[in-house]
């Protein structure tokens, strides 16, 4: 027996969890199940209209359990009635899939979709992933269904795709118009849709809903209207008008559809929310729709239409999380639900057999943290602590992301989005992990990142980064008030930072630097991710609400192209993020400071540790210490050959050349830098021969170069003072709380 559950909240912004997702409320919201009265009417025809979007091949047992999706669906079908239901996707099916799906260019997802017998789909980008050739040959030969996309033309604007289509229900043709983002064309390989225009989505489903309402059946006639946009509000709160304010695209879709179209379901941000929209030139509304993704909710509209003119006279409009029911009583009440049973259990069956191809080979384990649960016989992740291969997987976003856009990203990568480590099996739950080289196989990757998020970019300032740091500390999305989390997130080569604890929340971070250099607050900064962190997953709020730059590429087929091209992997041990307290703001030549350091060593794995820490400043050694279990005390001796004024103390772990940076300022007197002659010395050594004395450059190029085979970040001013934006980092964004769907961790 089916319970409902009708989700409810009051703010929230999620792109990417696996549950909890939210109904919007605000200005024009739609509360639940709420009855909505449009036009008076004698007898109304009920219809029922169950959709989803964004499913991207979850063809799996668990998280979601695809069969639990397919009987939501049904038991719902159910209780409308099969004559009174249309079941249609607004796009996105394929592709982003999971691997089961994915390893089988999505065929499982067409089976699946193809036994569930829905009625349309909207063409979302991902159909495009593989080229339009792809989508009409390959794909629409597998799909029992038809795929809209009213905005897409040829090159001689003709229609490229179908544009609607008509399914009767209870005597009614109901029109559906499918149109798919205009933004397509720059987050899929670009050749792939060669000699396509994707035009304005509004104003096709326009143009369509006009023909089905003009009396000529030759381009189609419809008595009911809908349109499934694969275009959607940017979160999962907030109201209307602050959605629409936030997203041109969202905002053309409710200000400017026609009247003529009665609902309005949308995609692609991933967000769950549901509203009242206002109808253009009218004082009635209309629902909108979107249901989150990857099968975890299904929208559910029921419409009372006059069964004369088509035209609404009541609706209703609500998200429902999955049923309740075993897989067991669903595949025995329902058919559709028995064959979804078979083909996700032949796909997972044959995505193992895959799964035993070798990518790659590593030299030795990249583990998380984490320590033996004796009571339940088991290693227990620890996501405080940093990870060798949740650095690992940001090197990748770093990478991958800086060559596609030309530019210096850094990657990010939250550690619940890490799902396992990459090693030779111990067999042995005190320590999961054998000390040995092994090889990678497409299974060992895939278990690494299995929720197939899409690789996106956006741009930090670097206040904003720090605040980024700052946010490992969780908060709760409505009252800020911390929730006693720490994620330590995963950050590529050349980020460091240091933090102490004993500070205020939200002031911890206390220095910043990336390759070598000071951050700069006002500074614009390329961050690189999956799809779920950039949306502000697991309460990192500082990417809500922000611009993305979606790639097109997928974290699984490009984590393993990575692996393949960078094999053999081994890990790094040079730390992120270290501990240190107190904060020295100055150091006073002939006077002595003593430091707490921790956090030095990583602790998965085998890990290097470190023995000895050393202080030093412009290369001047201040301080010595030993480093025991990762930490270490270390006292500074600044003496007369330490420049004076603002520069930076370096924390050096010797065996594992971990380095961070704090601002300092020297006070005392030091020794004078002696002044160049102006006169030819006549010591000089002969041309050709080595010199002791200093020439115009070091030899060891640009302090924050690298080996130039990255483009360097802006100019990071480290003249500009760290210290005093230290507290920026307190600040969290102020547009509204989130609700966070089931993290990925």
């Amino acid at each position: 027996m089916r319970t409902p559950r009708w989700l409810r909240t009051t703010a929230a912004i999620s792109a990417l969890g696996l549950t909890g997702m939210g109904v919007c409320v605000g200005t024009a919201q739609a509360a639940p199940g709420d009855q909505v009265s449009v036009a008076e009417c004698t007898d109304p025809t009920a219809l029922t209209f169950l959709n989803f979007n964004d499913f991207h091949g979850r063809i799996a047992a668990a998280y979601p359990d695809t069969v639990q999706f397919v009987g939501t669906i049904e038991e719902l079908r159910a209780e409308s009635g099969e004559n009174s239901t249309v079941v249609a996707s607004a796009g996105d099916n394929i592709g982003g899939s999971l691997f089961a799906s994915a390893v089988a260019q999505d065929q499982p997802t067409l089976e699946l979709l193809n036994a569930l017998e829905i009625d349309t789909s909207a063409v979302g980008n991902h159909e495009f992933d593989k080229g339009y050739d792809d989508l009409t040959g390959r794909v629409a030969d597998a799909a029992d269904f038809s795929y809209l996309g009213a905005n897409v033309y040829d090159e001689s604007g003709e229609p490229a795709l179908e544009e609607y289509e008509i399914v009767e229900k209870q005597g009614l043709r109901i029109g559906i118009i499918g149109a798919v983002t205009q933004e397509t064309p720059n987050i899929v390989v670009p050749d792939g849709v060669e000699g396509l225009t994707f035009g304005d989505p509004v104003e096709a489903v326009n143009r369509v809903a006009e023909e089905l309402k003009d009396g000529d059946e030759s381009n189609g006639e419809a008595d009911v209207i809908v349109a499934e946009y694969h275009e959607g509000g940017p979160s999962s709160s907030g109201s209307l008008d602050d959605q629409t304010s936030s997203r041109p695209a969202f905002a053309n879709i409710v200000e400017n559809t026609s009247e003529l179209v009665q609902v309005l379901f949308t995609a692609h941000t991933h967000s769950s929310y549901v509203y009242d929209a206002p109808v253009p030139g009218s004082e009635a509304t209309r629902p909108l729709i979107q249901s989150g993704s990857y099968a975890e909710l299904v929208g559910h509209v029921g419409l009372e239409v006059d069964p004369e003119t088509g035209e609404t006279c009541t609706y209703t409009v609500q998200n429902e999380e999955l049923t309740e029911t075993s897989d067991e009583d669903l595949v025995a009440e329902y058919p559709r639900a028995a064959a979804a049973k078979e083909i996700v259990d032949d796909a997972l069956a044959e995505a193992d057999v895959i799964g035993q191809e070798v990518v790659g080979e590593a030299t030795a384990p990249l583990a998380r943290p984490g320590e033996y649960n004796e009571e339940e016989d088991d290693w227990d992740d620890d996501r405080t602590g940093e990870s060798t291969i949740t650095n690992l997987v940001a090197n990748m976003f770093s990478d991958t992301l800086g060559e596609r856009t030309g530019e210096k990203v850094i990657g990010v990568q939250n550690p619940g989005g890490t799902r396992a480590d990459l090693c030779a099996p111990s067999g042995q739950p005190t320590n999961p992990c054998a000390d040995e080289a092994f090889d990678i196989t497409y299974a060992d990757a895939a278990s690494i990142l299995p929720f197939a998020n899409t690789l996106q970019t956006t741009t930090l300032t670097g206040a904003e980064f720090i605040e980024m740091l700052e946010q490992q500390w969780s908060t709760d999305a409505d009252t800020g008030e911390p929730t006693g989390t720490f994620l330590r997130l995963g950050l590529s080569d050349g980020v460091a930072y240091t933090y102490d604890e004993s500070r205020e929340l939200g002031d911890r971070i206390t220095s910043v630097t990336i390759d070598g250099e000071p951050i700069d607050p006002d500074a614009e900064y390329v961050v690189g991710s999956g799809n779920f962190l950039l949306a502000g997953g697991d309460n990192f709020h500082v990417f809500s609400g922000k611009e993305v730059a979606d790639s097109g590429l997928v974290d699984l087929e490009t984590w393993v192209g990575w692996i393949e091209d960078n094999s053999p992997l081994s890990p790094s041990f040079v730390k992120r993020g270290v501990e240190v307290s107190p904060t020295p703001a100055e150091l006073v030549v002939g006077e002595s400071t003593t430091l707490d350091v921790g956090n030095l060593d990583f602790s998965g794995g085998y890990p290097v540790l470190n023995e000895t820490l050393v202080a030093s400043v412009d290369g001047v050694e201040v301080g010595t210490a030993a480093v025991a279990g990762g930490t270490a005390s270390i006292t500074l001796n600044p003496g007369s050959d330490v420049p004076a004024g603002e520069q930076l103390l370096t924390l050096t772990g010797t065996e594992t050349e971990t380095q961070v940076h704090l601002p300092v300022t020297i006070v005392g007197e030091s020794s004078p830098t002696p002044e160049p002659s102006d006169s030819a010395s006549p010591s000089a050594s002969p041309s050709g021969e080595p010199s002791d004395s200093p020439s115009g450059g070091s030899g060891d190029g640009d302090a924050g170069s690298g080996s130039g085979e990255r483009p360097p970040l802006a100019d990071t001013g480290a003249g500009a003072g760290l210290a005093g934006l230290l507290g920026a980092g307190a600040l969290l964004s102020a547009g509204g709380a989130m609700l966070l769907r089931r993290r990925q961790g």
